[in-house]
């Protein structure tokens, strides 16, 4: 557990704590930025290349990292309306060296949802950190 304690999980997650949850959490601390981000540049590619100007992406799991990151990456199109889904990922793991810009396209919606997996027994895991702007949900425009 001496492992696991910067995750300040309550004492009720503590108890749920399995050997499986722990191999979930290693997988996304270990994550290397060498092996995601091509997947980021290809979502890039795909939104700028998209023709809608309104685009619904839904990504679960490590999608939902990608996804961040290619929020973060300060390269999203400015003239799209982006509404991101993202499920079943441990957000307060998502490293902070890869948000590379804070300013977002004007109309970025991101909406974070816990459906049936290992992370409901683990809303601490699922709590975005500080250096994640939640405000960046905004209200789709008439």
């Amino acid at each position: 557990m001496t492992n696991f304690k910067n995750l300040k999980l309550n004492d009720e997650e503590k108890r749920q704590f399995s050997q499986k949850c722990r191999e979930e959490i290693v997988h996304y601390q270990n994550l290397q930025e060498e092996s995601l981000f091509p997947y980021v540049e290809k979502l890039l590619t795909s939104i700028h290349q998209s023709n809608q100007t309104e685009l619904r992406i839904v990504a679960q799991d490590l999608g939902a990292f990608i996804c961040l990151a290619a929020i973060y990456s300060g390269r999203l199109p400015q003239n799209k309306v982006l509404i991101f889904e993202l499920s079943d990922a441990p957000i307060s793991l998502f490293p902070k060296k890869w948000i590379r810009e804070t300013k977002q396209a004007k109309a970025v919606e991101i909406h974070f949802q816990l459906h049936s997996s290992w992370l409901t027994s683990f809303q601490t895991l699922a709590k975005c950190p500080a250096y994640i702007n939640t405000n960046l949900k905004r209200p789709r425009a008439a």
